[in-house]
């Protein structure tokens, strides 16, 4: 989570709801595979690639690819840099920079 911890603004209401509840011991996973039990890791990225090839994307698609979307989206958001480093655990600075490279935008209104 952010470091301001404002679930609000990254989440939807039933996205709060569902932490809430997990917290409040009303839920035992927060996220559950159809018979209830605790989602595994590698059932997720099986629905993530799932998802890849029903959309009928041109790639493969994996997991790992919605780290990078978020840290492309927080830097397309205008979020600071160190912050963004900080919220997806980069011990070095250089694993958070490729997130700039294609953001041309950022130069827009700069003079």
């Amino acid at each position: 989570m952010a470091t301001n911890g404002r679930l609000r603004d990254y989440l939807t209401r039933d996205e709060v709801r569902a932490l809430r509840d997990r917290e409040a011991g009303s839920a035992d996973y927060l996220f559950r595979s159809e018979r209830g039990d605790k989602l595994t890791r590698y059932a997720f990225w099986r629905i993530v690639s799932e998802a890849g090839k029903r959309a009928e994307l041109p790639m493969k698609v994996y997991a790992h690819q919605l780290r990078h979307a978020c840290g492309y989206a927080l830097v397309n958001r205008g979020c600071d840099l160190r912050l963004i480093q900080e919220y997806l655990g980069h011990r070095e600075i250089q694993n958070t920079v490729r997130y700039t490279v294609l953001n041309a935008r950022r130069f827009e209104g700069l003079w």
